[in-house]
């Protein structure tokens, strides 16, 4: 695989780091700690998996859960399904394995590492990760997030963002009253604790059959202006790391949540990366857990799984990979979903 991967670490692989993945501990109050998980089937469409444990400003010491699953079949339609609990069970796992944990909801969820069981009222979804993990950092600290260096430094304990897994094959088996699905696909797992609602983001994530990637720009979309992107490529037998600084790589963008679009052209040595996402807004849905619920933030997160993501790389001026997916994430916060939210009365 050619690879242009920048600066990042080249130490041995600390596995004892990915018992980041693990519960937390609250540090304060708001708390909101998350494992998000993603599977794309190509055969039926996108899942998401939200599991959460929280406490607001005004419940008491127990933390509590949240559930949900969404669903964009390939075919068109959306449905997302949400459970709340007054109690959660939380621990560790088995000790040989650094990032195992066990999250329960009684009669609900029963949740590890490794698999996935959600019995919800209207849905149900199991899902079985299988094989090794591939992390955003296989380096020296796989727990460390994307807009930082990779480095041997635990994680913050107020605020953390890192993605677990990149593509992680996954059995999924899925039923609703209109569906019942077995299958497999790609899994995407991000991990997160946080006292606050980010600023702001703009996000984008897919997986293909020689695509995989994970895009955020952290600049304008947070009201500090410029385009600051970091982020993860892989296409074909090329392989592209963003960092967050100005000596990493050249991006443009042209972000646009009221048209619910985002151009991006990102240029790395010899390599230029050209990105086109687009998705119909009435195929977006809103986020309001933690942001709003637990942080009492402003606005919600607008998410679809059903953008179309045309991708080009260029190798010294010469087409080298294309790329057209049907289905990817795109999802947009703060300052880049302000102009939609007053426009729709939000």
């Amino acid at each position: 695989m050619t690879a242009m991967v920048s600066k990042a670490g080249s130490a041995t692989f600390n596995e004892s780091a990915l018992g980041a993945y693990r519960p937390r501990l609250p540090a304060g109050r708001p708390w909101a700690d998350y494992w998000y998980c993603y599977i794309n089937d190509p055969a039926v469409g996108f899942f998401k998996i939200a599991f959460l444990s929280y406490l607001g400003e005004r419940t008491d010491e127990q933390q509590r859960a949240y559930l949900h699953i969404a669903f964009f079949p390939l075919g068109g339609g959306f449905r997302e399904y949400d459970f709340h609990a007054d109690r959660v069970s939380l621990d560790a796992g088995e000790d040989d394995c650094p990032y195992s944990f066990r999250f329960e909801v009684a009669g609900r969820a029963v949740i590890t590492e490794s698999r996935i069981e959600l019995t919800l009222p209207e849905a149900s979804l199991v899902a079985t990760l299988q094989g090794a993990h591939d992390h955003y950092w296989n380096g020296c600290n796989p727990a460390t997030g994307p807009f930082t260096p990779e480095s041997n430094s635990a994680p913050a304990d107020a605020s953390h963002w890192s993605i677990f897994t990149m593509g992680t094959q996954s059995d999924c088996e899925f039923r609703d009253a209109q569906n019942e699905h077995r299958g497999s696909g790609m899994a995407d797992i991000e991990r997160g604790w946080s006292s606050a609602a980010a600023l702001g983001f703009t996000n984008l994530v897919a997986t293909g059959d020689r695509v995989r990637l994970m895009l955020v720009e952290g600049g304008k979309s947070a009201g500090r202006g410029g385009d600051v992107w970091a982020g993860k490529i892989d296409i074909g037998d090329h392989s592209l790391r963003l960092l967050p600084q100005p000596d990493d790589h050249r991006a443009t963008s042209e972000i646009d949540a009221a048209q619910g679009t985002v151009l991006l052209v990102v240029e790395q040595g010899p390599y230029r990366l050209e990105f086109r996402s687009i998705a119909e807004l009435a195929d977006f849905y809103y986020q309001i857990k933690p942001s709003q619920t637990v942080f009492d933030g402003q606005l919600p997160v607008m998410k679809t799984m059903k953008a179309a993501l045309d991708i080009a790389l260029f190798l010294d001026g010469i087409v080298v990979e294309r790329a057209a997916l049907p289905q990817s994430i795109l999802e947009f916060a703060g300052v880049s979903y302000r102009f939609v939210g007053q426009e729709r009365g939000q």
